[in-house]
């Protein structure tokens, strides 16, 4: 698929300097965890993206528990990060693309067209034999120019609509527990929203945080 690299791929193209590697590990119920692990070791040359800090915005009364950045904090984090127009991004975490899939979809919002995410795991990327570390790169950073592509979102009012007129199809892709009210360990009232189907994120991928192939992921939504 055209948005994701395989390790064999990377690892040909560690030494170019338009590649900019971003480790995107991040566990939910320990937040500090990813930071800890890119410490203890990463794929050289890459830069640490915190979900909470760098990927999300500030927590409000509206926007959920990890809001949009706005352009300003994106113009921050990813120039910080040494990405301009020039540099092709690749993402990566351990959580079956989850995190990484964040980070490629700010990006893409954010008007940057040569962002990929690295096709299986952190721990497969280990496991191959290919090459890690745990020293901390000296990346220069760059002029980042967010160029927000609004069609990429859907407003509350966008999604009442929907509702509505049944102009669209909204798919809830959590657990199916909590997608039928059973659990809800998160949110204050459990459900989903009304016509929703459920299509659960993790069945678009295998073992190891390998994606399906393209043929696999259309019979998902059938």
């Amino acid at each position: 698929m055209a948005s994701l690299v395989s390790h064999e791929w990377l690892h040909a193209h560690l030494s170019e300097e338009t590649i900019r590697i971003l480790d995107c590990r991040f566990w939910l119920g320990a937040p500090s965890k990813g930071a800890s692990a890119y410490r203890d070791d990463h794929i050289p040359g890459a830069v640490y993206i915190d979900l909470e800090r760098d990927l999300s915005g500030p927590v409000a009364e509206h926007g959920g528990r990890h809001p949009l950045p706005s352009a300003e904090q994106a113009a921050a984090v990813f120039g910080r990060a040494g990405i301009d127009e020039t540099m092709t991004v690749v993402a990566y975490d351990d959580q079956d693309g989850a995190m990484a899939a964040r980070c490629w979809w700010l990006l893409r919002y954010f008007g940057h067209e040569r962002v990929y995410v690295l096709d299986g795991n952190y721990s497969e990327w280990k496991k191959k034999g290919h090459p890690v570390t745990d020293r901390i790169p000296a990346v220069a950073p760059r002029r980042f120019q967010p160029r927000p592509d609004r069609s990429w979102l859907a407003t509350v009012e966008d999604v009442r609509t929907a509702v509505r007129d049944r102009s669209a199809v909204l798919i809830d892709s959590r657990e199916w527990k909590r997608y039928i009210g059973l659990e809800e360990p998160i949110d204050r009232v459990a459900g989903r929203i009304p016509r929703a189907v459920h299509r659960f994120w993790k069945d678009g991928v295998a073992e190891g945080g390998y994606w399906k192939r393209p043929d696999e992921q259309a019979a998902r939504f059938v």
